[in-house]
Order: structure tokens, then C-alpha cells, then sequence
């Protein structure tokens, strides 16, 4: 788990990019979720996804979901030296008036350099809440990030 607490809430949107892999093994990816304010509550996060590999496009959604899937990191079967990149939008995350929107990009090479080897995922996500966001955290389905993973906050004007 990588936890952000408290939130420095001096700005209005932040932004997580996060450069990872995780130590789970007999797999290519695991995957990464999130929340906001240590919320659990089944229900209170929406989220929509589209994903393309080679020709292949999926979509998918969950309306009642206790965190924000946010996407897949790459784990240990996946190619040497290839970690996930994921970048992580919160729009106006110190408002009190509306729930917080999410966006979320991220690419994953999963094989070797040939036809279908990177993902593409777009994420798009709500909290039913209007709190402002004062805590982060970051989880693996499984294993942990490996000695190297990067995983940063930046806020913005």
C-alpha cells in the first residue's frame, strides 16, 4: 500500500503518475486499486474503463465498487524491464460541493515485441461523496511494489 496522508490542500487538482511493477508471481499483471479518505464503502466509487490490445477492444464498468480500479501493474512474469505507467487525474479534489471525478491512463507492455504486446487502458471514475480529499492510498490485489517502482503526487493551480 502507498498512502498519501495527509493531502497538502493548496491546490486544485492533483495528479499521480506512477511507474510500477509488483513482486506477484505466475501472472503478467495485478491489479492496482485506490481510494480516497480510507473509504471502503461498497457503492461509493463508479468507474468505466476501455481497454485496446492490438485489434481487440473491451469495455467495462462496476456502479458499486469499494475502491476505484485503477488499473493493472505489470507483475513478474511479465517481460524483463517492463514496468506499467499509470497517470491519475483528480479534478478539484479540496471541493465540498460536488462528488470527486477521476480520469486515469495507463500502458502495459504484456509479452514479448509482437502483435497484441501493449495494452492501452482509459479509466473513468466518481466517488459518491463531496468531501475534500485528504488521503490516498494506493493497493496491490497482490504482492507488493518492487524495489524501484516510482509512485508520485503533484498538485496543480
Amino acid at each position: 500500500v502507498v498512502t498519501f496522508n495527509p493531502v497538502p490542500q493548496n491546490y486544485k487538482h492533483l495528479k499521480i503518475l506512477m511507474l510500477a511493477r509488483s513482486t506477484e508471481t505466475g501472472t503478467v499483471e495485478t491489479s492496482c486499486v485506490m481510494t480516497l479518505n480510507n473509504d471502503t464503502t461498497a457503492g461509493n466509487y463508479v468507474w468505466q474503463y476501455i481497454a485496446a490490445l492490438a485489434t481487440v477492444v473491451v469495455a467495462a464498468e462496476d456502479l458499486a465498487d469499494p475502491s476505484m480500479l485503477v488499473g493493472a501493474v505489470a507483475a513478474a512474469d511479465a517481460p524483463a524491464g517492463s514496468p506499467s505507467t499509470l497517470e491519475i487525474w483528480i479534478s478539484h479534489y479540496t471541493s465540498t460541493v460536488f462528488h470527486k471525478p477521476m480520469f486515469v491512463s495507463h500502458a502495459r507492455r504484456t509479452s514479448a515485441i509482437s502483435a497484441g504486446m501493449l495494452i492501452i487502458e482509459l479509466y473513468g471514475s466518481y466517488i459518491a461523496t463531496p468531501a475534500a480529499t485528504t488521503r490516498i492510498d494506493i493497493t496491490l490485489a497482490a504482492g507488493n511494489f518492487v524495489a524501484g517502482s516510482i509512485i508520485s503526487l503533484y498538485g496543480y493551480p
